[in-house]
């Protein structure tokens, strides 16, 4: 997987995990990321930043079966075992942080 790749992958599933996040927080009283939460309020929103460190396991492995050529990537592997097959692991960290706007009460 080429850099480029990882990165555009890793932004998209952040965006799209704090997404899917917002419909249920909002649900509850609560948002995701909110926008305004500079803005002077008489009651101002209780604002947790939430870290995360994300340990991404990126692996690639050949094998070579009747003549062809079967190469695979995977993001986020869970283990396994592959047999006669020339791989490659590598490991990368990923830090960010969502604002949370926890519900009033």
């Amino acid at each position: 997987m080429q850099l480029e790749e990882f990165v555009q992958s890793t932004i998209q599933q952040i965006v799209q995990g704090a997404a899917n996040a917002s419909d249920v927080v909002a649900k509850l009283g609560g948002r995701v990321n909110p926008y305004d939460h500079n803005m002077i309020s008489p009651t101002p929103p209780r604002l947790t930043n939430v870290e995360f460190d994300v340990a991404l396991v990126v692996s690639e492995s050949q094998q070579t079966e009747a003549g062809g050529k079967l190469s695979m990537i995977n993001v986020f592997s869970l283990g396994g075992k592959t047999q006669g097959a020339d791989s490659y692991q590598q490991t990368s960290r990923v830090k960010f942080t969502v604002s949370v706007e926890l519900p009033k009460g």
